[in-house]
């Protein structure tokens, strides 16, 4: 009597074939990964800017036109807010909880505020309007600034000509009335 044995499995070929199908996915898995990663993060960044500007359009607002604001302290949620009634930029640098730091290693965003006379849109120069600046004490553009990493943009503040590469959120708002009061 004569038994015979069918020999069954995968040939060496089949399974390294199999792996090399599996490393490829894993690999693409962990590339969508990482891509998910930074895209939450900067999702996160872009929040957060937003977030800081409209507590800074909420201070200001708050204050009487033309008043300046207190000077704060480190550590402090109440933020360096410009006169609205001088035109001119300001700077400075906040934590990670949107405090007012002094320390760039702590900072997680660099502020600049600029306040600029608000410009005319065509519609007011045809009907005549007076052109308004901010110390008339009525009407300011205010723009705003958001940049991260703030250690970069910072640094850029203070050396115009470097060719620094950072993220920035730019905000314009006009703060004020055109009324006469």
């Amino acid at each position: 009597m004569r038994f015979s044995f069918k020999k069954t499995g995968f040939s060496l070929i089949e399974v390294t074939f199999a792996l090399g199908i599996i490393v490829f996915c894993c690999v693409a898995m962990l590339s969508l990964l990482t891509v998910g990663f930074n895209s939450a993060r900067d999702s996160a960044d872009d929040s957060q800017a937003a977030m800081l500007y409209e507590e800074i359009v909420r201070q200001i607002q708050i204050k009487p036109f033309g008043t300046p604001a207190p000077t704060p302290s480190e550590g402090s949620a109440q933020l360096p807010l410009p006169n609205l009634a001088v035109t001119g930029t300001t700077g400075f640098l906040v934590d990670q909880n949107l405090h007012l730091t002094t320390s760039v290693g702590s900072a997680s965003k660099f502020v600049k505020i600029s306040v600029n006379d608000p410009p005319l849109m065509p519609i007011q120069e045809e009907l005549g309007f007076p052109q308004r600046k901010a110390s008339d004490g009525k009407l300011a553009e205010v723009k705003v600034d958001i940049s991260w990493p703030a250690s970069t943009a910072y640094s850029a503040y203070f050396n115009p000509g470097s060719k620094a590469t950072f993220n920035t959120a730019t905000f314009t708002t006009e703060i004020g009335s055109w009324e006469d009061q």
